[in-house]
């Protein structure tokens, strides 16, 4: 039964101004961030991405395009790709995620299915949940992702990563390097913090966005929107704060024999 309050919305190209985007609402913290994404939201919805919310001051919503127009590194012809399904806070344990993946499901239409990288770990959505839901399991990468599907046409196809998100390297082997895409509101903060605290390895630091579908869909983070690299492998896909990411930077260069400081 589909509940009747509060309901869910659309974000579209007249309400998108005054609506908010869930993931980044409190003050003006990252008010850069929120701007950037209602840009790529407004750029997506003319090919067709959608971003589903409950009307509610919460993070409570999915956001998913055909495959041809998602920013995952994924090869899905014919599929709906899930960027982002969110739910947290008070709203977690009211089957709103369940609800938020059935809409999904049933946008498919004439498609195959859909698919979305998952795992266990932060920003991504825990691959038991899909599996609960009737989801597969039908890629993984080197790097401890998983690519999930329910397939609408079981004769279609299965979708799986690009080969450079198998890999999860970069050509880029010097210092730190970064990938990332304006699609979270938290990028332009976290890319500035995490680029100060590498610096502080003297380590240098490189940085490349994903400017295009295309680009991103041939990123080596399998997370699609963000990714650092240390000497040319992937090192986090997760958008950390500097103590966070000075912990693990400390970390790895001690696992490697490198200097930390």
């Amino acid at each position: 039964m589909k509940r009747s309050e509060p309901g869910f919305l659309n974000l579209t190209a007249d309400n998108i101004e005054r609506e908010h985007i869930c993931c980044a609402i409190a003050g003006q913290q990252h008010e850069e961030g929120v701007a950037r994404k209602k840009k790529f939201l407004a750029r997506g919805f003319k090919d067709g991405l959608v971003f589903r919310k409950l009307d509610v001051r919460g993070k409570v919503f999915v956001e998913y395009a055909p495959a041809e127009a998602a920013w995952r590194p994924v090869h899905a012809p014919g599929y709906l790709v899930i960027h982002c399904l969110w739910v947290s806070g008070r709203y977690k344990g009211k089957q709103l995620g369940r609800e938020l993946l059935e809409h999904c499901v049933e946008a498919v239409g004439d498609r195959h299915g859909v698919v979305s990288v998952s795992g266990r770990r932060p920003y991504v959505t825990d691959t038991r949940f899909y599996v609960h839901h009737g989801f597969e399991v039908i890629d993984r990468t080197e790097t401890g992702f998983d690519l999930v599907c329910f397939k609408q046409n079981a004769a279609a196809s299965s979708p799986r990563f690009s080969e450079s998100a198998k890999r999860g390297t970069v050509r880029q082997d010097k210092g730190v390097h970064f990938e990332y895409v304006y699609q979270c509101p938290f990028v332009p903060d976290c890319l500035r913090q995490m680029s100060e605290v590498a610096r502080e390895f003297g380590l240098d630091v490189t940085t490349r966005e994903l400017a295009t579908v295309k680009s991103a869909q041939e990123a080596a983070s399998p997370f699609g929107t963000f990714g650092a690299f240390l000497y040319g492998r992937l090192l986090t896909h997760e958008l950390m704060s500097p103590n966070k990411f000075r912990k693990l930077l400390e970390g790895q260069l001690s696992a490697e024999g490198k200097p930390s400081a």
